[in-house]
């Protein structure tokens, strides 16, 4: 991503992820880093992808089976195929909901985790010109 020319010549802030120098015309908003931080997030859209893919459906598959074992006894006291359709009806509405927010919550933790990362490890470099022997 190609840098904006005012960001090298009159920076007035810094990313607080990589430290990259940007104008006043690019500082990033609250929740936010300069553009190519947010460039980065967007790129790992696959990787949360996949992630997702691997926690959804256990969640659903626990909370569904959890439900369906609780609803259980409902089967007994309503005639068997409206007790039935009730159980499955609800648990299958129970783990919809819990993939839903495992999806949720993977894509919260992961952009915490975003903002709270700090790239630079070592503050930029700086010309330092070395004074003269002191004379005697």
């Amino acid at each position: 991503m190609r840098r904006c020319e005012r960001c090298d010549v009159e920076p007035v802030a810094h990313c607080a992820r990589c430290g990259a120098s940007v104008c006043l015309e690019h500082i990033p908003t609250r929740g936010l880093r300069c553009r190519s931080c947010e460039a980065e997030w967007t790129e790992g859209v696959s990787t949360r992808r996949a992630v997702k893919q691997m926690f959804a459906p256990a969640s659903f598959v626990l909370a569904g089976g959890a439900a369906f074992g609780a609803l259980l006894p409902i089967v007994a006291i309503l005639p068997a195929f409206i007790g039935a359709l009730v159980v499955a009806a609800v648990s299958t509405t129970v783990g919809v909901m819990a993939a839903a927010g495992m999806t949720g919550l993977v894509d919260g933790v992961a952009r915490a985790q975003f903002l709270r990362e700090h790239a630079r490890g070592l503050p930029e470099a700086r010309v330092v010109r070395a004074l003269p022997p002191p004379r005697r």
